[in-house]
This record gives C-alpha cells, structure tokens and sequence, in this order.
C-alpha cells in the first residue's frame, strides 16, 4: 500500500505506521488518525476491499511491474519442508556495536506484525530469529527472506554450537556460564557446552555456527602403507628415531581415539574450527562410496596428535640404545600410553588404545642384534640340559632312598599293625564286657529308684484319697501287688497349691475328686481280705473352700454385692507357643461358658488376666463374667515368674470387698527371671494366712520347677486331662463355693 496524502515521515523512517482505519477502507480515520504519506508498513491479506484509490495506490502481482516490483515479492512467503527462513529487516533501530544481528523480539507474530516489531524495539538488518516451516503474510518492503535447510545431525555424530550472538561471557562472573575451557550455556556467545544429539535443529548458521565432531573410534596408523587420501592418517608416516648410540631407529605406531558426546564442546574449543564447513563428503575413488570426515578431526591429528606422539618417541629414543629401544617396547609402549592418553584428555580426547607396531634398526645393527640373541638363546638351552640333567639324577636318587626306606618302614609296620591290633582287640573285649556290667547296674539301680518313686507317690495317693484302703495294703503288705495293679495314666496337667486349711479347703476337695476314678477297682485287683463293709474309696466331704477370714468381712450368699475375684496368671513365653497356647485358649473359653448369662454366679465371679513373659502386663482388669470377652492370647518372650505373681498381688490388693480370692499360676518351663522364689514365697505366705487360694499348674513334656520353693512341702499335687477340664472344674468349684 502507498498512501497519496497524509502527514509527512521523518527522514530515518522508510514506511508509514500502520493506522486503525478498516485495512485503508477509512480514509477519513486514515487521515485523522495521523497516517503518513508513502509506503505503508500495513498490507492488505487476501480478499476484497473498498478502497479509495485516488487516495491510496495498491500494488498486487497484476501491476508490481508498473511499479518495479516483483510479482514474487507480493505472494505469500512459504517456507518449505526441512527449511528455515532467515529474516533481514529493512526498517528498525540501529544494532548496537559488536553485534551481528538483531535481537529476538516476543509478539510480532512472526514478523507479520511489522508495528509490534518497530514499537519493541526491533533493530534493523539480520535477524537472530527465524522463519520455520509454514506460510507468513509479509510485507517485502519490511522484510526480506532467505530460505536455507535446517541443522541436521546424524547418529553417531554430535553438532557444537558456535554463537556469535547473545550475552557477553565474562569470565570473572559468578555466572553458571562460566568454566574452566570458557564453555558457555546457550544465550551466550561463545562455545556452548551443550552438543547437539541427533535430531533436526531449525538453527539460524548466518549467527549460529555447528560444528559437527563423530562419536565413533578412530584407529590412526603411523606407517608407509598406502592409504587412501581422505584418510585423517593421509599423511601420517613411519617415525624416523636416532637413538643414544647414533643409530636411526623406525617406528611404526597405531593410536585409536575417540570423542565422548559430552567433551565435544572442549575439543573445538582447544583445537579451533577454521571457519570451513562442519563436514566434508567425498567419493572414494575405489569402492565408490561416499566418506564422510570432519575437519574438526583432522585439525585434531594435524595440530595436536602428531606432535604429541612425534615428540614423546623422539624423546623416549634419545635416553636409549636402538637395542635398549628395541628390547624394551613393552615398557616403551605402555609409558607412550600414559603420555599420549593424558595429553589427549586435556583436549576433551580419549586415547583407546596405543600400540607400537614394529621397531626396526639399521640392517647391519639387526643383524649384530640376532647373532647376540642366538648366542644368548644357545647359552640358556646348554644352561637348562645342565639342570635337567642334574634334577634326573637327584630325581633318581631320591626314588632308590625312597624305595629302601619304603621296604624298611613296610616291614616295621607290619609287625607294629600286628601288635596293635592284637591289643585293640584285648582292650575292646575287655570294655564290651564292663560296658555291659555297668549297664546292667544302671538299668537294675533306675528299675529299683523308679519302682521306690512309683510306690512311694501310689502310697501318698491312696493315703490321700481313702485312707481306709491305704490301711488294709500296709496291713497285709500288698504294696508290690498293688503297684503292679495300679494303672494310673500321667495326665497333661500338674496342679499344687491351695490354702493351709488341709483337706476340708473346697480346691484340695475338687482336685482329690478329680483323682478317685483313678484307683476305682484296686481293691478288687488286689483281693484284699476286708474286715468291714465300709467302702474303701469314699468321695470326701464337700465343705466350704473359703473361711472366713479374720481380717474382712464374709459377704452373705445372696448378696447383691458377693464378689468371688479370681486371677489367672498365665505363661505366654514361647515355650507355651504352638498346641499349648491353643489348648490354653480353649480352656480359658470353656471357662466362660460354665456360667449361664446374667444368673447371680456370672454376676458375682469377677476375673483378672495377667501374662508371665518378658512383657508381663495385665491384659483384663477384673470384670464379671457377664462382661469378659477372650482376646486370644500369643506366645513370647521368656517366662518371667516373679513379674507376673506381682502383678497379680498387686491386682489382689486394689480389688476391696470381696471372699478370699483365687489365684491359678500357670506356667510352661522353669522361669528365667533371678527373684521368683521371693514373688512366690509372698503369694504362699498369703496363703498361709488364709487371704487366698493359691494354685501353681505346670505343663507335662517341660522340666518341672521345684514346687516345693513355692507352696508347702506338704501339699500333694494334682493332675488334670489339659485345660478344658482344669477350667471346667475351677467353675464347678466356684458355683459350689458360691452356693455354699
């Protein structure tokens, strides 16, 4: 658009600036608006318009020539696939000095908004910022375009960056930038030290240099063989070495490096770039295929490599003879390793492998070489059959010593076997034979103890149980027959305990109930000769368990208020772990079940459950049996005696108004605490004062603790089938107790 009228632009403007006047259909608001006269910066899309054209001209591809434009300025600019386009303004501020192009602007869509661009201070001529792929509305007068291809790296190559625009590196900035090679972050100018990987970059090369470095190994050869002239060893040759003595030694050598993606950055920045292209194809002459080599390499090998390799041999061969040299190439070589790879690694370069290829001398010196390497070859060979010789004759030697001594040794350990043997086997009989006597006295002495120990508890059980029948067997001396008779079945349970008031105590009646049954019939077995009709085993009396008790006062029967507490310490060590702690549950389940709901009994029964391991605790404050709700108990820790018998003390003690109470112990194996026996001897003194019942149940298959350290020595114990039945019969007990 060129307007014909408007105010007058100042001198350094080459466009008018873009007005609201309805795409130029608004002369008035055009004029009043403050339009300026001469090419416009506004232009107008594709459609149609009402346009003054007296007032505005309007130049389109049909009459660009009358105007001396060409028609493809006019078209929309495209940018094709795999292009970028770089822009060049042609109106804006002027670049500050040192600076090659303008700056990015942000919101001139593309440089479709020529006003945005000026009123953001856009400056004039190349810009940093690029066109990509697509179609943009541009006017030629403000812009122009060049379309290039995008950066493309490929695998197994890497692209540096070289911006010449950006911010100022400073090397004395705290800036993250800032580095020992002077490497730079992206939006600086300079190396940055980020490589491009592979991928397609739309990189503006007029600001951004890329400088392509390969990833792979390469292998370097120092030699005279042909090769082909686009090789980076092209011009690489045999080393030419004089030696300490004068001689020229030559040396072919081979050198593999490569560059790490990430030190491709500090290999441009050490070794230079030139300015030519990033990557050089060729065609090989041969094979007819394309190569591919990077500049970058060659100024690598040209500039670096070769004087650091030339300089390292022609020094290692000065400080040696050419035959030190050649006879030491080993050493030579893995010295010329440590070198080459730590000056490489100064230029961001790793060193792969270093191997000397072949060292070789003038012939007349290689020669003298051979002859005095055959000599010394000759020596070591005569040198080794001497030895060889000398070791097969003490080898000989030795074998004849070792033959006699082999027929001596033989004949004095045969006779030697023989009297040992002859002794052994005395000695064996002689112990098979006291071996067995012992025995035979082991097996009569615990067949004698064991018949003392049965006879002695059936005499304390029959004596308990029915003194009458107790006084015919003493009389008429049948206690053999009457042990033979005896079938008494060990049961799983172990109880002792009680008050001190003897036999009348309901506990001792309740457990001397549970053990009639088991001598039921003896009389018959043993054909005693009776001198009355009086049965011999009568149930003893059932009288009240719980005298009163000096102390406090005896609730009546029917009162509301009667509390019978009853504690059970249980052994929840892991000694109790498996069959038992289920078996123990149960009991503690069949327990509760004795009593009927809400009936006076399970009003008036109150139990406390206290555990007797490494964490003893009490797990049930005293509740009526109503009220109690088994949490199942679990086995662990140890079994912790004392600790469990006081808290149940403890509990005694804080539980006021009430009978005398009941305390079951029951325990899996001996405790492991130091203090029991003073726990125990407390709960047994209170005992003995009639303040408590007190009851120690031990677990069959376990050693048995001394029961006689904790209850009176005259206390007989009680066995029971398991634990269903041990707390069936405390239940039956309790009712009886309370009925009484």
């Amino acid at each position: 658009m060129i307007a014909n009228y408007g105010a007058l632009m100042p001198v350094e403007q080459i466009l008018g600036k873009v007005i609201e006047c309805n795409d130029f259909q608004d002369a008035e608001a055009f004029l009043n608006s403050g339009g300026q006269r001469g090419k416009q910066l506004a232009i107008l899309r594709a459609g149609k318009y009402k346009i003054n054209t007296d007032l505005f001209t309007v130049i389109t591809t049909d009459n660009s020539h009358e105007h001396k434009e060409h028609p493809q300025n006019l078209k929309v600019c495209k940018i094709d696939k795999d292009k970028i386009g770089i822009v060049t303004t042609m109106t804006g501020k002027t670049l500050p000095k040192d600076e090659i192009a303008g700056r990015e602007i942000e919101g001139h869509n593309n440089y479709q908004d020529g006003q945005k661009f000026l009123d953001l201070g856009g400056e004039r001529g190349l810009q940093e910022e690029v066109l990509k792929e697509g179609e943009w509305n541009l006017n030629p007068w403000f812009v122009k375009v060049e379309q290039v291809p995008v950066t493309k790296i490929q695998q197994e190559e890497v692209g540096v960056v070289i911006s010449s625009v950006g911010k100022k590196y400073n090397r004395h900035d705290d800036d993250s930038s800032s580095s020992e090679y002077q490497l730079v972050d992206p939006g600086y100018k300079g190396v940055e030290n980020k490589p491009l990987t592979a991928n397609t970059y739309p990189i503006n090369t007029r600001v951004k240099e890329v400088k392509r470095v390969p990833t792979t190994q390469i292998i370097l050869n120092w030699s005279d063989d042909k090769k082909n002239r686009f090789n980076y060893d092209y011009e690489l040759k045999k080393m030419k070495l004089i030696s300490l003595d004068g001689y020229e030694i030559s040396v072919q050598f081979t050198q593999i490096i490569r560059i790490a993606p990430e030190n491709a950055p500090k290999m441009i920045f050490r070794i230079g770039s030139d300015g030519e292209e990033d990557k050089k194809s060729y065609t090989d002459d041969k094979s007819g295929q394309t190569v591919v080599k990077y500049p970058a390499i060659r100024n690598l090998v040209s500039r670096e490599l070769a004087r650091v390799v030339s300089s390292y041999f022609r020094q290692a061969a000065t400080g040696k003879t050419a035959i030190e040299f050649q006879e030491g190439r080993a050493s030579c070589q893995e010295e010329a390793e440590i070198y080459i790879n730590a000056r490489l690694a100064e230029n961001g370069v790793e060193g792969c492998g270093t191997v000397i290829d072949e060292v070789n001398l003038p012939k007349e010196l290689d020669e003298h070489r051979q002859r005095l390497e055959k000599q010394k070859q000759e020596k070591k060979e005569a040198q080794a059959k001497i030895e060889a010789e000398k070791k097969l004759q003490e080898l000989v030697k030795a074998q004849k010593d070792r033959e006699e001594i082999i027929l001596v040794g033989d004949a004095k350990i045969k006779s030697t076997v023989s009297q040992i043997n002859a002794q052994t086997k005395a000695q064996n009989e002689r112990l098979e034979l006291e071996t067995y006597q012992k025995e035979l006295d082991i097996r009569a002495a615990q067949e004698k103890t064991i018949s003392q120990i049965k006879l002695d508890d059936l005499r304390a059980r029959i004596a308990a149980l029915s003194p009458e029948l107790y006084a015919q067997i003493e009389t008429q001396r049948k206690w053999a027959d009457a042990l033979t008779q005896a079938k008494i079945t060990l049961p799983q349970i172990m109880v002792t305990g009680g008050n001190n008031n003897g036999s009348g105590d309901s506990a001792s009646n309740l457990l001397n109930l549970l053990q009639i049954e088991h001598l039921t019939g003896l009389a018959s077995h043993l054909q005693l000769n009776q001198g009355t009709s009086t049965p011999l085993l009568s149930k003893p009396e059932t009288k009240n368990s719980l005298p009163p008790n000096p102390e406090q006062k005896s609730l009546p029967a029917n009162s509301a208020e009667l509390k019978i507490p009853v504690v059970l310490v249980v052994d929840t060590s892991t000694s109790m772990s498996g069959e038992r702690i289920d078996s123990l549950n149960a009991g503690i389940a069949a327990f509760k079940k004795e009593f009927e709901p809400s009936s006076k009994i399970s009003q008036s029964v109150e139990l406390a459950i206290v555990t007797s391991n490494s964490n003893g605790q009490g797990i049930q404050n005293f509740v009526n049996m109503d009220k109690f709700v088994l949490s199942p108990l679990k086995a662990e820790g140890e079994t912790m005696m004392g600790k469990g018998i006081n808290l149940a003390l403890q509990e005694i003690e804080n539980y006021q108004d009430s009978q005398k109470p009941w305390l079951f112990y029951i325990i899996g194996i001996p405790p492991t605490d130091n203090n029991w026996q003073k726990s125990a001897e407390r709960a047994w003194e209170s005992a003995k004062a009639n303040k408590l019942n007190f009851f120690v149940v031990t677990v069959k298959g376990v050693e048995m603790i001394n029961l006689t350290e904790i209850t009176s020595s005259q206390t007989q114990s009680k066995s029971l089938n398991g634990f269903p039945e041990l707390f069936r019969s405390i239940a039956e007990n309790l009712k009886k107790s309370f009925q009484e």
